[in-house]
């Protein structure tokens, strides 16, 4: 069941999605490719949706994540001789 979902620069889709009674999977796609999943922990099983500290602690790791991500891509494209 979708807990959360946000999408970051109309390209990068962020979602958590409950995995059990109080956990959670938070995944962060670029387009097919999924970039990152890694468990979370939802307060009383998030049953009328998520508690907004966990919302922003949820949104700030997928700012990081995504930022890593285009650096990384950014780089690979230096390294290729690409601008």
């Amino acid at each position: 069941m979708l807990v959360w979902s946000g999408t970051v620069d109309g390209k990068y889709v962020c979602r958590v999605v409950r995995n059990g009674g109080t956990g959670g999977i938070l995944s962060i796609h670029d387009g097919d490719n999924k970039i990152y999943g890694k468990p979370v922990a939802l307060p009383y099983g998030a049953r009328f949706g998520p508690d907004a500290s966990d919302v922003q602690d949820w949104q700030d790791r997928c700012t990081e994540v995504i930022d890593e991500h285009i650096k990384e891509q950014e780089q690979r494209r230096a390294e290729r001789g690409y601008q």
